[in-house]
């Protein structure tokens, strides 16, 4: 399933655990509440409805991802270098996940919005996690530097 495209289609509830959709178009989809753990999504454009979807285990290095994934699951998640750009990320469980060098841009958070461990506070609205950034104000899932 290499380089497959599913535009503007529904995957809602469906199962794509451990697959490999390395370079995939998942542009605009319905991944509402599907299953995705531990699958391949390396360089993948996954823009459209997340809700409740779940990544765990996922890899997601590079992948841009869009849209609104409210209550998703990222747990233990590689998105190294990933981007989440104007994303709706409340209620989205991020605990274990790698977030080296991933960027969030206009995304929105809440404070049920979960970390990893040993994410700080750089400056205003600024997160840090080994060299991730990202804006975010009011979540209790993170320590100051100071």
């Amino acid at each position: 399933m290499i380089e497959v495209s599913f535009r503007e289609s529904d995957l809602s509830y469906a199962n794509f655990s451990d697959a490999d959709l390395r370079n995939a178009q998942l542009d605009p989809v319905n991944l509402s509440e599907a299953q995705l753990n531990r699958t391949n999504l390396e360089f993948a454009y996954v823009i459209g409805n997340l809700e409740q979807a779940s990544f765990e285990y996922a890899k997601m290095k590079r992948a841009l991802i869009c849209g609104n994934a409210r209550g998703a699951n990222f747990r233990h998640a590689d998105l190294s270098d990933a981007s989440f750009t104007s994303a709706n990320l409340q209620d989205v469980d991020f605990s274990d996940a790698i977030l080296v060098n991933t960027e969030f841009t206009n995304c929105t958070f809440n404070s049920h919005t979960r970390l990893p461990d040993k994410t700080y506070l750089e400056g205003p609205n600024q997160l840090k996690q080994f060299g991730a950034q990202f804006g975010l104000a009011g979540s209790p899932n993170f320590f100051s530097k100071d």
